[in-house]
């Protein structure tokens, strides 16, 4: 009997009309990045990659997520792909990133946030271009829950004098314990400036009641024989306190960490600035065992700047 075609259909196909636009929108963004220049290995493998991971989805949510085996094995071949997403891309770094990273506190958990402002150039050995960047998001790690519909992730790249409009495309990498995402530039150049912003609701909890141990595990790659590096060259981590808060105090600076403080927002706020102009350098000095970088926060209630 020829007819409407079913609820069913409708409403599957409804549901996935939101991720074949998301498909067709990476095929705009990607196809510029590997149109660009000549395609590279790791930009056609990018490409297939995540032609793959939409199609998954796209299959996945039109036919049903519980209706039988072969749903099942393709849930299956979603996560695999997932993996192989983060596998390929999370492990690599080809490129050397400054960053500038402005912590948020909040007087309450929602409205802890944080801004990341990096210029990130090619590594010579890479290629020419930097066509994609690997993001994870700060977190207290299982001790806060983040998850992505409550990060509201930003990404946007900053004008950087080419005649092209540049933008960044977000591929969300679910299932990790921590945000991840692999962002893909298009066009892609040699240096990419641009910004990511986005919420981590509680981040700060510990340091509005007794203090705060913070600590950060910039990448590191490892080259053999015991040599290693890590992509970020430079990095300044800007503690933006509100005076209702009190005075910011650190102990255990690392070494070859400057701390400075600065008032802003018409002295709302104060800017308590954690400056490493050598990452390696001081990752280092911190030894094989730490692996991370680490000061003690406190807050002293009605503590002058």
């Amino acid at each position: 009997m020829m007819g409407q075609p079913s609820r069913w259909w409708h409403s599957k196909w409804i549901k996935a009309g939101s991720i074949f636009l998301g498909v067709l929108g990476a095929f705009a963004n990607i196809i510029q990045v590997i149109t660009a220049g000549k395609p590279s290995i790791i930009g056609l493998s990018l490409l297939g990659i995540i032609v793959l991971l939409m199609l998954f989805r796209l299959v996945y949510v039109a036919g049903g997520k519980s209706a039988n085996g072969k749903n099942a094995m393709l849930a299956g071949e979603l996560r695999d792909t997932q993996a192989a997403i983060d596998q390929t891309f999370g492990r690599s770094y080809p490129y050397d990133d400054n960053q500038t990273v402005v912590f948020h506190v909040g007087e309450a958990p929602d409205q802890d946030r944080v801004d990341e402002i990096h210029t990130t150039e090619t590594v010579v050995d890479h290629g020419p271009v930097l066509s994609w960047y690997v993001f994870e998001a700060f977190s207290r790690g299982p001790a806060q829950v983040l998850n992505w519909t409550m990060m509201d992730l930003n990404v946007t790249r900053r004008p950087d004098g080419h005649n092209q409009a540049p933008s960044a495309y977000v591929i969300k990498l679910q299932g990790t314990a921590v945000p991840r995402a692999v962002i893909a530039f298009a066009p892609p150049w040699e240096k990419v400036a641009w910004n990511a912003t986005y919420r981590s609701p509680g981040f700060w909890d510990l340091l509005r009641r007794d203090g705060q141990l913070f600590q950060w595990a910039p990448p590191r790659i490892d080259l053999g024989g015991g040599r290693w590096r890590t992509p970020i060259t430079s990095a300044t981590l800007i503690f933006r306190v509100p005076t209702a808060l009190g005075r910011l105090e650190y102990t255990g600076l690392p070494q070859g960490a400057t701390w400075q403080s600065d008032a802003a927002n018409g002295g709302l706020t104060v800017d308590y600035k954690l400056v490493i102009t050598d990452v390696a350098a001081t990752l280092q000095q911190a030894g094989d065992a730490q692996r991370q970088l680490a000061c003690h926060l406190r807050l002293v209630r009605g503590g002058a700047p």
